[in-house]
């Protein structure tokens, strides 16, 4: 009899776990919505310990790797060379492009690099990466890439997440690679009906780590095999455990640069940026963002956007919120949204067109003028002079220009870090 790879859990152990593990539930989680005791501390701590641990992971690896191959003198080298195909060998090359790619490569188009680095250490057909928070109900996706599979896999998951066999068993073995055949006896028919029938699979290798003690955030990696005749090898097995903790901190070491980036393109030096799902569940935020939200939200308990802001994703803008002391301007970034926050100014009640027709205007361009160069008519120009005058409550040019100046002189001193007012 073969020999069972150390870690591994096969769906002979499904039944006795499936109903023996406690359930990992957010603090005070309600619905869409938990909270923390200290928002500041959230955001400057979450934060700060993602990046750090991120970074300290890959800076650990590549002094490993500096040492190994610096380290003539090790008996080991020199009597026993590893082989090349090796788990070890793989998983040093494996990460070796891995962390350079989390730096290097934008949010999304990561995902499906590494997608591709894997098919050179993994016999597979079809993967699925995602991040969740697990409550009693089963995994809250917050994240998901999928790779060669139908967009609609995911969601087509959610209908069937509760006979998944895979959730209870990482939850009481998260450090061990789940197995599965759809062929085995123990896989509900429902769930064999949409993995097999709709998408041809036929064999599951998942494993997970469970990343951020304070989010509850665990990530998961799936490959999958079309095919009954060749099942995941004991080496792969091995691997996946070994990589998918390192796979976590790469997202994490990503999403951080993303945010760094991104600072490092404003302007304005106030303005703070967190990453959230498309519920509203902050992943990542800079130290300064509890502070701005604070301002604008007393109450604010953390973790979540406010539901103000949160409401307007139904609407026709949802990309802006403008409030008494802040505004947030949200990006779609693959399947998640960038929020930039800054301190209000006056200017920030305009929409883009408003704004562009204002500054035009406000140069001495007559409606004609201001018509011709922005391709609309001149009623289109006084339109939107109008809403710009109740906007700023104000009622002429020589106003506008006023405000317009003030605006940008303060954009200036924000870029030279220069104390400024909020205007």
């Amino acid at each position: 009899m073969a020999t069972q790879p150390i870690g591994i859990v096969h769906m002979n152990d499904a039944n006795r776990l499936m109903h023996s593990f406690p359930p990992i539930i957010p603090q005070q989680f309600s619905g869409f919505v938990w909270q923390s005791s200290d928002p500041r501390e959230f955001c400057q701590s979450t934060y700060a310990r993602l990046m750090n641990e991120s970074i300290q992971s890959a800076k650990n690896f590549a002094a490993d790797c500096d040492n190994s191959l610096s380290n003539d003198a090790d008996p080991l080298l020199e009597t026993e060379p590893l082989a090349p195909d090796s788990v070890s060998v793989k998983l040093s090359r494996f990460l070796l492009d891995l962390y350079p790619l989390a730096m290097s490569s934008p949010i999304g188009e990561f995902e499906e690099q590494l997608f591709l680095l894997l098919h050179e250490y993994f016999v597979f057909d079809s993967a699925w990466l995602g991040r969740s928070t697990m409550l009693l109900e089963g995994p809250l996706m917050h994240n998901s890439y999928v790779h060669n599979l139908d967009s609609r896999f995911v969601a087509d998951w959610e209908t069937v997440k509760a006979a998944d066999p895979i959730v209870p068993i990482v939850m009481s073995a998260p450090k061990k690679a789940v197995v599965i055949s759809m062929a085995d006896e123990c896989i509900v028919a429902h769930f064999r009906k949409l993995l097999a029938g709709k998408y041809a699979i036929a064999r599951i290798l998942c494993a997970v780590s469970k990343d951020d003690p304070s989010l509850k955030l665990w990530t998961h990696l799936s490959l999958y095999k079309n095919s009954f005749l060749h099942a995941f090898s004991a080496e792969e097995i091995q691997l996946i455990e070994l990589v998918i903790p390192h796979i976590a901190s790469a997202i994490n070491l990503n999403r951080v640069h993303h945010i760094e980036q991104l600072k490092a393109t404003k302007s304005a030096r106030r303005v703070s940026i967190a990453i959230c799902d498309n519920r509203g569940v902050l992943q990542y935020a800079d130290a300064a963002f509890a502070d701005l939200m604070l301002m604008e939200w007393p109450e604010w308990k953390g973790a979540m956007l406010p539901r103000t802001f949160r409401d307007l994703q139904q609407e026709k803008s949802p990309n802006l919120y403008v409030g008494k002391l802040i505004s947030l301007e949200a990006e779609q970034v693959s399947d998640m949204l960038v929020i930039n926050a800054k301190p209000r100014s006056v200017i920030d009640v305009l929409t883009p067109k408003e704004l562009a027709v204002a500054r035009l205007y406000g140069e001495g361009l007559t409606y004609k003028a201001v018509a011709k160069q922005m391709e609309i008519s001149p009623a289109t120009v006084r339109h939107h002079l109008r809403q710009s005058y109740t906007k700023l409550r104000i009622q002429n040019k020589g106003e506008i220009a006023w405000l317009l100046s003030r605006y940008e002189q303060s954009a200036k001193n924000n870029a030279r870090g220069e104390a400024d007012e909020i205007i």
